[in-house]
């Protein structure tokens, strides 16, 4: 199984990045991971694509997009920010407005999402995932399964007892 892993967090050592990599490691798949704090363009509307051409915009995630059939599976994992996911995940999420613009409807594919939260306010994830849901529609992946970690302001994920529990429960989901 290959596995498309895009991270929205701005941090490569912090809470949302700790959950993806221990799927990884429970599962041991091979996998890709995309950090959108790493990609600098979102879709320019550019209409490139209705011409039936690649993406203009030329950089790791277009490689992704021209890629997108190799996976089998995609975790989409992001930090709350406003009950969202970040802004830069929102950004490598409008690229996938490339297969709106083709046309092409990619391979079936199994989604993961994972939300982490914390901070003075409430956090709901509910508006953060319906979001998510509808880009991965459009890489004709299919929410299987969610992970939620809310509270990292009092408790970290590397501590979070409940977690290794979701992530188990996704063998008989997804992996």
């Amino acid at each position: 199984m290959k596995v498309l892993i895009l991270n929205g967090s701005p941090h490569k050592k912090g809470n949302t990045s700790f959950i993806a990599e221990k799927i990884k490691e429970v599962y041991a798949f091979e996998s890709d991971t995309c950090y959108a704090y790493d990609i600098k363009d979102p879709c320019r509307d550019c209409k490139k694509c209705f011409e039936g051409e690649s993406c203009s915009i030329e950089d790791e995630f277009t490689q992704i997009l021209a890629n997108i059939d190799t996976y089998d599976a995609i975790v989409v994992a992001t930090p709350l920010y406003y009950n969202q996911p970040t802004g830069s995940m929102l950004s490598l999420l409008s690229r996938f407005q490339f297969f709106y613009g083709t046309n092409k409807k990619p391979k079936e594919k199994k989604a993961v999402i994972v939300v982490t939260g914390g901070g003075g306010s409430v956090v709901n994830s509910a508006d953060a995932e319906k979001t998510l849901r509808i880009a991965l529609m459009s890489v004709n992946a299919k929410v299987t399964a969610y992970i939620r970690s809310l509270n990292t302001d009092s408790i970290k994920a590397w501590d979070d007892e409940t977690l290794t529990e979701q992530i188990r429960a996704l063998d008989d989901i997804i992996f």
